[in-house]
């Protein structure tokens, strides 16, 4: 395994749309962690839909990484979300420094920078 991921079109769109698809190998792309579709990654879409619902400002959108850290959230604010342990997110800040939260953190950060963004 190579590691690399790619996003296809469409990807935010549910199981129902990509049964249908195979890879080239002729392999369902259901359950392929290289892959970054809904139904693969469904937490982290779910979470940019929550904060472009909240912060449309924010622009989140998933963006592929690799396998072995999954996809990551990418803003107009500067931090990237990816997935951390368990029920926990991993928040990468402007400066490169890392902070492991949860959702509610999440939201509270996002909050406080989308109000800095605006003051300037």
């Amino acid at each position: 395994m190579t590691g690399e991921m790619c996003k296809p079109k469409n990807a935010h769109l549910d199981e129902y749309y990509w049964e249908q698809y195979l890879s080239p190998l002729g392999y369902s792309i259901l359950g392929d962690p290289g892959y970054c579709i809904r139904p693969n990654y469904p937490e982290i879409f779910d979470l940019q839909d929550f904060l472009n619902e909240q912060f449309p400002e924010i622009n989140a959108t998933v963006e592929p990484f690799d396998v072995y850290q999954g996809p990551y959230i990418s803003t107009k604010i500067g931090i990237r979300i990816w997935y951390g342990t368990s029920k926990m997110w991993l928040i990468e800040f402007r400066d490169g420094t890392f902070k492991e939260v949860d959702f509610e953190e999440i939201i509270e950060i996002v909050t406080n920078l989308v109000k800095r963004e605006n003051e300037c």
